[in-house]
């Protein structure tokens, strides 16, 4: 009875290990107002978007490699679509920062013309 028991406890350790794999990042990107940045604020914020959107994209395909693993129980079936949820507001996010940077970037090239 004790070997049951610790194939149990190390599945369920290993079904958590798996969720707590997917992490979202957390850091925000502060996207300077393009009117007024200077070329150094504007390449840092680049490079700052650019290393965000890459850490949202390895979390995106973290989500996909775990649903794969997934079986076809109930319980798989609400985690594929947890990780469904998750991986939609991934993919916002990045939409929403590239168009932040993007506007930033229109006005960055708008004021420089005016010089």
């Amino acid at each position: 009875m004790r070997m049951p028991v610790t194939i149990l406890m190390l599945s369920l350790a290993g079904a958590s290990l798996a969720q707590a794999d997917c992490v979202m990042p957390t850091q925000s990107v502060d996207i300077p107002d393009g009117a007024s940045a200077t070329l150094e604020q504007m390449t840092n914020a680049s490079q700052a978007v650019r290393g965000y959107i890459g850490s949202l994209e390895e979390y995106t395909a973290c989500l996909d490699a775990e649903s794969a693993k997934l079986g076809q129980d109930d319980a798989a079936n609400q985690r594929r679509a947890l990780n469904v949820t998750r991986y939609n507001a991934a993919v916002q996010t990045m939409e929403d920062t590239a168009a932040r940077m993007n506007s930033a970037i229109r006005a960055y090239n708008q004021a420089q013309s005016d010089d």
